[in-house]
């Protein structure tokens, strides 16, 4: 019986693209401590763990070539951030989560954020538990259970006194979203290729594998062993990385102010760190709110490759009030590594009125991130701990 705890995490309305995941290529980058960004050769990888951590905030693999794609098209996400690539199997009258790497995870529902597409992760939180249908219909309420023969149990309020009950066959749904109290990420934070993200007490590189020590999964074993060829990325515990696209954004500047669309995340399912580029088009502002502690922005300002030839604008970015960096975007432009300090409560990303209307207005973020403090490098594995509740925020990656 799951107890009715609900606690949402505010986040940002964004619109929502999904986008082919590039073939990866021999190499990698990693993050360092000040938040640049370092190519490495793929030799530097080889003797990689988390007792063998040459101090950086993370690492962005891009080894050898891309894994073969699972079957599967829904993900479990979790309360704490992580999110496991699987489909439903059931064993006996208890339901599990199967991925092709991690294997079983049990499904408990005081730790379930949604179940549902990949898409899911960048969508605002219902205040109330709510299963989406295949005809596209909506039921709130609180989500009870869900069994493999039953489906989701789901009591509703409407209009009647009291709560009613009724079950909803799993093959009619399309999500299963849920709304726990948050908790914060623990441990070493990995990326896969099939769209997971999981956390684990620590982790070492063995040849072509790498094993993974007690993963932070409801009734996982306690080592994992998946192939190398997985994993996309590696963040360190409390790395301070907060991607660009998660922060709360709100536009500006425009007449009318609602002709300007949110930010567009082209989202990745297969990306490292989470850093799904965005893309806004204006003329006009956008706003993104600072969190407490941030010290630096980092990201890439890159043209819309469908807009490429239409550009002639003006990006400024302010932070608070003061103006920090001028780019002029044309057909000619170059994409331009940004790393500035932060300090005020909000950057603002202003595109000036183009000759050539809103299609010559418009700025793509690369892999945009803050760093907050304090960003903590470890020296040893983390102890082990899984999550537990955050004071406030939704989980960062890492």
């Amino acid at each position: 019986m799951r107890m009715p705890t609900h606690h949402v995490v505010r986040i940002a309305a964004l619109c929502i693209t999904l986008a082919a995941h590039a073939a990866s290529v021999d190499g990698g980058s990693t993050i360092l401590r000040d938040g640049t960004t370092q190519r490495i050769d793929a030799r530097e990888l080889k003797e990689i763990g988390s007792d063998a951590w040459p101090g950086w905030l993370a690492v962005d693999t891009r080894t050898g070539d891309r894994a073969p794609e699972s079957d599967a098209r829904s993900v479990l996400a979790l309360d704490d951030g992580q999110r496991i690539t699987g489909i439903f199997e059931s064993s006996g009258q208890r339901l599990n989560w199967r991925s092709r790497d991690l294997g079983l995870t049990e499904i408990d529902l005081e730790r379930v954020q949604w179940i549902g597409p990949p898409a899911l992760a960048t969508e605002v939180p219902p205040t109330k538990d709510r299963v989406v249908l295949l005809n596209g219909d909506r039921v709130d309420g609180f989500v009870n259970a869900i069994e493999p023969d039953r489906g989701v149990q789901v009591e509703t309020q409407d209009s009647a006194p009291q709560a009613a009950s009724r079950w909803i066959d799993l093959a009619r749904t399309v999500s299963i979203q849920l709304a726990p109290r948050p908790r914060a990420a623990s441990g070493w934070r990995l990326w896969l290729r099939d769209g997971s993200v999981v956390d684990v007490d620590g982790w070492q590189r063995k040849g072509d594998q790498v094993q993974l020590n007690k993963l932070h999964l409801p009734g996982a074993a306690p080592v994992t062993t998946i192939p190398w060829s997985s994993v996309l990325g590696v963040a360190c515990p409390r790395s301070g990385m907060q991607p660009l696209w998660s922060q709360v954004w709100r536009t500006t500047g425009a007449t009318p102010v609602e002709r300007l669309t949110a930010p567009m995340i082209r989202m990745q399912p297969q990306r490292a760190l989470d850093l799904h580029d965005l893309d806004l088009h204006g003329p006009g502002s956008f706003v993104m709110q600072v969190p407490p502690g941030t010290n630096s922005m980092h990201l890439t300002l890159a043209s819309p490759p469908l807009l490429q030839g239409q550009l002639a604008c003006t990006v400024r970015i302010l932070d608070g009030d003061q103006e920090v960096c001028s780019q002029r975007l044309d057909a000619s432009s170059k994409p331009r590594a940004i790393d500035i300090p932060v300090h005020g409560p909000s950057i603002t990303f202003q595109l000036t009125d183009s000759a050539k209307g809103a299609f010559g207005a418009a700025v793509r973020l690369q892999q945009g991130w803050l760093l907050t403090t304090p960003a903590q490098v470890p020296t040893a594995p983390p102890p082990s701990a899984p999550g537990v509740p955050a004071a406030a925020g939704a989980p960062g990656p890492g």
